[in-house]
């Protein structure tokens, strides 16, 4: 019961830093966000990106390219509750907020409350930013494959589909995920050659 607690009051925390006035903190929508907003409403309402191409897996925006997950997620939170700042960081305010909880079950209470209380996260995950959509899916991948180690080799399966998601949030995960991955296979091989 006291597990339950603890967890309950670092998501409590990390739900109210990431949450307390999110319309107003950051004051105003960057660009990246106002081109995420854009075209999430685009593609729930004409299933378009904001250049005409019908469900992108990259979306050109300003020539960035951006990862199509986050628009993809937000978009059915803005074709419910409009275009707004809300809506538009949402996403990103409860992934962060899921990546604490996946945190206390990777590392322990401590590491939960250093990330929830990190400027670094708490700055992360209030604005609509793709990398803390991604930094989750990789938590959470992390997370299965340790549940894959310790207990069951079927989680290997959500542990690779977590990783790719976070290949499909933001567009350094291409690079570090693939890298990251092959140290755990190597580290782990023992565990899995049953």
């Amino acid at each position: 019961m006291a597990e339950k607690i603890k967890l309950a009051l670092v998501l409590l925390l990390a739900a109210t830093l990431g949450f307390f006035r999110i319309s107003r903190v950051p004051p105003a929508l960057n660009w990246d966000e106002a081109a995420i907003g854009w075209n999430a409403k685009t593609i729930w309402e004409m299933h378009l990106d904001e250049f005409g191409t019908r469900w992108p897996i990259s979306f050109r925006s300003f020539g960035d390219y951006k990862a199509p997950l986050y628009i993809y997620l937000t978009a059915p939170v803005v074709g419910i509750f409009g275009s707004n700042e809300i809506s538009v960081r949402l996403v990103s305010a409860m992934a962060g907020v899921t990546g604490v909880g996946l945190m206390y079950f990777i590392g322990g209470f401590a590491a939960a409350v250093l990330l929830a209380i990190s400027p670094w996260h708490i700055l992360l995950s209030r604005p609509a930013l793709e990398a803390n959509l991604a930094l989750m899916w990789i938590l959470a991948g992390i997370y299965l494959f340790k549940l894959a180690v310790e207990k069951r080799p079927v989680f290997l399966i959500g542990s690779a589909v977590s990783f790719v998601l976070s290949m499909y949030s933001y567009q350094s995960p291409k690079i570090f995920v693939p890298v990251f991955v092959s140290g755990l296979v190597v580290i782990y091989r023992k565990n899995f050659q049953r």
